[in-house]
Protein backbone atom coordinates (compact mmCIF):
# COMPACT_ATOMS: atom_id res chain seq x y z
CA UNK A 1 0.00 0.00 0.00
CA UNK A 2 1.21 3.52 -0.95
CA UNK A 3 1.75 6.20 1.46
CA UNK A 4 -0.49 8.15 -0.76
CA UNK A 5 -3.23 5.44 -0.31
CA UNK A 6 -2.44 5.25 3.52
CA UNK A 7 -3.01 9.30 4.02
CA UNK A 8 -6.24 9.57 1.52
CA UNK A 9 -8.34 7.19 3.56
CA UNK A 10 -9.64 9.78 5.56
CA UNK A 11 -12.62 7.86 7.49
CA UNK A 12 -13.00 10.67 10.18
CA UNK A 13 -12.75 14.54 9.77
CA UNK A 14 -14.61 16.98 11.81
CA UNK A 15 -13.57 20.73 12.67
CA UNK A 16 -14.71 22.54 16.13
CA UNK A 17 -14.23 26.43 17.40
CA UNK A 18 -14.51 26.90 20.91
CA UNK A 19 -14.76 30.20 22.83
CA UNK A 20 -14.54 30.48 26.76
CA UNK A 21 -13.73 33.04 29.24
CA UNK A 22 -10.77 33.52 31.77
CA UNK A 23 -9.98 30.13 32.56
CA UNK A 24 -10.79 26.43 31.73
CA UNK A 25 -9.78 22.94 32.43
CA UNK A 26 -10.28 20.03 30.33
CA UNK A 27 -9.15 16.68 32.04
CA UNK A 28 -9.24 13.99 29.27
CA UNK A 29 -6.78 11.85 31.59
CA UNK A 30 -9.30 8.88 31.82
CA UNK A 31 -10.68 9.54 27.85
CA UNK A 32 -8.31 8.41 25.75
CA UNK A 33 -8.74 10.69 22.70
CA UNK A 34 -10.57 8.73 19.66
CA UNK A 35 -8.65 10.71 17.20
CA UNK A 36 -6.05 12.98 15.74
CA UNK A 37 -6.36 17.03 16.40
CA UNK A 38 -4.46 19.75 15.35
CA UNK A 39 -6.12 22.83 16.74
CA UNK A 40 -4.64 26.17 16.29
CA UNK A 41 -4.76 28.67 19.24
CA UNK A 42 -6.35 32.15 18.32
CA UNK A 43 -6.18 34.02 22.27
CA UNK A 44 -5.11 32.32 25.43
CA UNK A 45 -2.86 30.31 26.33
CA UNK A 46 -2.66 26.48 27.77
CA UNK A 47 -0.56 23.89 29.19
CA UNK A 48 -0.91 20.74 28.05
CA UNK A 49 -0.04 17.46 30.70
CA UNK A 50 0.42 14.22 28.83
CA UNK A 51 -1.03 11.35 31.66
CA UNK A 52 1.19 8.55 30.21
CA UNK A 53 4.42 10.49 31.05
CA UNK A 54 4.26 13.39 32.98
CA UNK A 55 5.36 16.16 29.83
CA UNK A 56 3.78 19.44 29.80
CA UNK A 57 3.92 21.51 26.58
CA UNK A 58 2.62 25.01 26.65
CA UNK A 59 0.94 26.74 23.70
CA UNK A 60 -0.28 30.36 22.57
CA UNK A 61 -1.82 32.28 20.46
CA UNK A 62 -0.23 31.10 17.13
CA UNK A 63 0.51 27.74 18.15
CA UNK A 64 -0.77 24.72 16.85
CA UNK A 65 -0.96 21.67 19.54
CA UNK A 66 -0.96 18.27 17.88
CA UNK A 67 -2.64 15.46 20.21
CA UNK A 68 -2.19 12.05 19.23
CA UNK A 69 -4.57 9.57 18.85
CA UNK A 70 -5.68 7.37 22.14
CA UNK A 71 -3.75 10.16 24.42
CA UNK A 72 -4.81 10.89 27.82
CA UNK A 73 -4.05 14.43 28.85
CA UNK A 74 -5.08 17.37 31.07
CA UNK A 75 -5.66 21.31 29.57
CA UNK A 76 -5.63 24.05 31.64
CA UNK A 77 -6.39 27.15 29.80
CA UNK A 78 -6.05 31.19 30.73
CA UNK A 79 -7.51 33.64 29.09
CA UNK A 80 -6.90 38.00 29.99
CA UNK A 81 -10.02 37.19 29.17
CA UNK A 82 -10.66 35.22 26.08
CA UNK A 83 -9.55 31.56 25.25
CA UNK A 84 -10.59 30.67 21.67
CA UNK A 85 -8.96 27.96 19.73
CA UNK A 86 -10.13 25.81 16.69
CA UNK A 87 -9.80 22.16 16.61
CA UNK A 88 -9.61 20.06 13.32
CA UNK A 89 -10.12 16.06 14.33
CA UNK A 90 -9.20 13.83 11.67
CA UNK A 91 -8.93 9.51 11.80
CA UNK A 92 -7.47 7.60 9.08
CA UNK A 93 -7.94 3.99 7.84
CA UNK A 94 -4.90 1.89 7.72
CA UNK A 95 -2.54 3.92 8.00
CA UNK A 96 1.15 4.00 8.76
CA UNK A 97 1.59 7.59 8.76
CA UNK A 98 -1.24 8.12 10.95
CA UNK A 99 -1.92 5.02 12.94
CA UNK A 100 -4.65 3.93 15.08
CA UNK A 101 -2.66 4.22 18.02
CA UNK A 102 -0.91 6.47 20.13
CA UNK A 103 2.99 6.18 18.44
CA UNK A 104 3.02 10.03 18.38
CA UNK A 105 4.36 12.54 20.80
CA UNK A 106 2.45 15.90 21.76
CA UNK A 107 3.68 18.43 19.76
CA UNK A 108 3.71 22.52 19.33
CA UNK A 109 3.77 23.82 15.79
CA UNK A 110 4.52 27.13 15.39
CA UNK A 111 3.57 27.65 11.14
CA UNK A 112 5.66 30.89 9.42
CA UNK A 113 2.45 32.99 8.39
CA UNK A 114 -0.50 32.61 10.98
CA UNK A 115 -2.81 34.71 9.39
CA UNK A 116 -3.22 32.52 6.69
CA UNK A 117 -2.99 29.68 8.54
CA UNK A 118 -5.96 30.82 11.22
CA UNK A 119 -7.79 31.31 7.55
CA UNK A 120 -7.66 27.84 6.81
CA UNK A 121 -8.48 26.84 10.29
CA UNK A 122 -11.62 28.81 10.16
CA UNK A 123 -12.65 28.04 6.62
CA UNK A 124 -12.95 24.75 7.95
CA UNK A 125 -15.72 25.66 10.20
CA UNK A 126 -18.17 25.53 7.09
CA UNK A 127 -16.51 21.72 6.01
CA UNK A 128 -19.97 19.93 7.65
CA UNK A 129 -22.57 22.11 5.47
CA UNK A 130 -20.18 22.46 2.36
CA UNK A 131 -21.10 20.84 -1.07
CA UNK A 132 -19.12 18.72 -2.47
CA UNK A 133 -16.90 20.91 -4.40
CA UNK A 134 -16.32 22.78 -1.66
CA UNK A 135 -15.68 20.03 0.54
CA UNK A 136 -13.02 18.66 -1.90
CA UNK A 137 -11.38 22.75 -2.06
CA UNK A 138 -11.22 22.28 2.31
CA UNK A 139 -9.86 18.80 2.04
CA UNK A 140 -7.08 20.20 -0.06
CA UNK A 141 -6.33 22.51 2.37
CA UNK A 142 -6.84 21.00 5.10
CA UNK A 143 -3.59 18.23 3.66
CA UNK A 144 -1.60 21.23 3.10
CA UNK A 145 -1.70 21.92 6.74
CA UNK A 146 -1.08 18.74 7.31
CA UNK A 147 2.01 18.26 5.27
CA UNK A 148 3.64 21.18 7.02
CA UNK A 149 2.87 19.82 10.24
CA UNK A 150 4.34 16.31 9.34
CA UNK A 151 8.23 17.05 9.03
CA UNK A 152 7.61 18.80 13.00
CA UNK A 153 6.40 15.41 14.51
CA UNK A 154 8.20 12.68 16.61
CA UNK A 155 7.65 9.41 17.50
CA UNK A 156 7.60 7.54 20.61
CA UNK A 157 9.98 4.55 21.20
CA UNK A 158 8.25 1.46 20.85
CA UNK A 159 9.39 -1.81 21.55
CA UNK A 160 9.06 -4.46 18.57
CA UNK A 161 6.47 -7.24 19.78
CA UNK A 162 6.28 -11.02 18.81
CA UNK A 163 5.22 -11.51 15.05
CA UNK A 164 2.69 -13.94 17.04
CA UNK A 165 0.99 -11.70 19.15
CA UNK A 166 0.76 -8.98 16.18
CA UNK A 167 -0.65 -11.54 14.08
CA UNK A 168 -3.93 -12.29 16.53
CA UNK A 169 -4.27 -8.56 17.16
CA UNK A 170 -4.49 -7.92 13.24
CA UNK A 171 -7.07 -10.69 12.96
CA UNK A 172 -8.99 -8.40 16.24
CA UNK A 173 -8.59 -5.04 13.89
CA UNK A 174 -9.90 -7.29 10.61
CA UNK A 175 -12.74 -8.73 12.90
CA UNK A 176 -13.56 -6.73 15.32
CA UNK A 177 -17.70 -6.49 14.45
CA UNK A 178 -17.64 -10.56 14.90
CA UNK A 179 -18.11 -12.60 17.79
CA UNK A 180 -14.25 -13.47 19.07
CA UNK A 181 -13.10 -16.36 21.54
CA UNK A 182 -9.84 -16.05 23.53
CA UNK A 183 -9.11 -19.42 22.14
CA UNK A 184 -10.10 -18.09 18.48
CA UNK A 185 -7.27 -15.61 18.70
CA UNK A 186 -4.90 -18.33 20.42
CA UNK A 187 -5.00 -20.05 17.31
CA UNK A 188 -3.90 -17.62 15.43
CA UNK A 189 -0.99 -16.77 17.71
CA UNK A 190 -0.22 -20.41 17.49
CA UNK A 191 -0.16 -20.78 21.21
CA UNK A 192 -2.27 -22.85 23.34
CA UNK A 193 -4.93 -20.86 25.38
CA UNK A 194 -2.92 -21.01 28.76
CA UNK A 195 0.31 -20.44 27.03
CA UNK A 196 -1.32 -17.41 24.61
CA UNK A 197 -3.72 -15.79 27.79
CA UNK A 198 -0.74 -14.42 30.44
CA UNK A 199 1.62 -13.40 27.38
CA UNK A 200 -0.99 -11.39 25.87
CA UNK A 201 -1.73 -9.73 29.53
CA UNK A 202 2.32 -9.01 29.85
CA UNK A 203 2.50 -8.21 26.47
CA UNK A 204 -0.33 -5.31 26.33
CA UNK A 205 -1.58 -4.44 29.93
CA UNK A 206 -4.83 -6.13 29.71
CA UNK A 207 -6.85 -8.85 28.96
CA UNK A 208 -7.25 -10.32 25.58
CA UNK A 209 -11.19 -9.65 25.87
CA UNK A 210 -10.22 -6.05 27.33
CA UNK A 211 -8.54 -5.40 24.49
CA UNK A 212 -11.20 -5.98 22.11
CA UNK A 213 -13.22 -4.58 23.83
CA UNK A 214 -11.52 -1.13 23.82
CA UNK A 215 -10.63 -1.49 20.44
CA UNK A 216 -14.66 -1.98 19.54
CA UNK A 217 -14.86 1.10 21.79
CA UNK A 218 -12.71 2.47 19.52
CA UNK A 219 -14.33 2.27 16.71
CA UNK A 220 -17.80 3.18 18.27
CA UNK A 221 -16.44 6.60 19.00
CA UNK A 222 -15.96 7.30 15.44
CA UNK A 223 -19.14 6.03 14.38
CA UNK A 224 -20.76 7.93 17.35
CA UNK A 225 -18.75 11.20 16.00
CA UNK A 226 -19.35 10.58 12.35
CA UNK A 227 -22.92 9.80 11.79
CA UNK A 228 -25.72 11.95 14.07
CA UNK A 229 -28.09 9.08 12.16
CA UNK A 230 -27.11 6.05 14.52
CA UNK A 231 -28.64 5.08 17.58
CA UNK A 232 -26.19 3.53 20.58
CA UNK A 233 -28.08 0.44 19.67
CA UNK A 234 -27.23 0.39 15.85
CA UNK A 235 -23.58 0.96 16.90
CA UNK A 236 -23.16 -1.43 19.79
CA UNK A 237 -24.21 -3.65 16.71
CA UNK A 238 -22.25 -2.49 14.51
CA UNK A 239 -18.78 -3.10 16.79
CA UNK A 240 -19.69 -6.69 17.60
CA UNK A 241 -21.66 -6.16 20.91
CA UNK A 242 -24.61 -8.30 21.32
CA UNK A 243 -26.61 -6.34 23.70
CA UNK A 244 -26.66 -2.67 23.90
CA UNK A 245 -26.78 -2.84 27.71
CA UNK A 246 -23.41 -4.16 27.89
CA UNK A 247 -21.78 -2.00 25.41
CA UNK A 248 -22.97 0.66 27.14
CA UNK A 249 -21.31 -0.67 30.89
CA UNK A 250 -18.21 -1.62 28.74
CA UNK A 251 -18.09 1.56 27.47
CA UNK A 252 -18.54 3.90 30.62
CA UNK A 253 -15.96 1.71 32.04
CA UNK A 254 -13.62 2.30 29.72
CA UNK A 255 -13.96 6.26 29.18
CA UNK A 256 -15.68 7.12 32.52
CA UNK A 257 -19.26 8.24 30.75
CA UNK A 258 -21.97 7.62 28.70
CA UNK A 259 -21.54 7.22 24.88
CA UNK A 260 -23.97 10.41 24.19
CA UNK A 261 -21.58 12.38 27.21
CA UNK A 262 -18.94 11.14 25.40
CA UNK A 263 -19.93 12.48 22.07
CA UNK A 264 -20.63 16.16 23.52
CA UNK A 265 -16.90 16.52 24.83
CA UNK A 266 -14.69 14.33 22.23
CA UNK A 267 -13.72 17.72 20.34
CA UNK A 268 -12.65 20.05 22.95
CA UNK A 269 -9.15 20.12 23.86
Amino acid sequence: MSAFTDVSNLIFFKTEKYHYKNSQIFDASALPRPHYCIGLILSGESVFRDSSDGEEIAVKRGDIIFVPMGSRYVSNWKGAPDITYVSMHFVFGVSELFPQKNSYRFCKITLPDFEKTKKIFVDMLSFSNADDVKKLQLISEFYTVLSEILPHLSKKEEHSRDLRLEEAVRYVEQNYNKKLSVEELAVRANMSVSRFFPYFKNEFGMTPVDYVNNYRIRCAVVLLMNDDTLSVENVAERVGFDSSAYFRRVFKKITGVSPREYKKISTEL
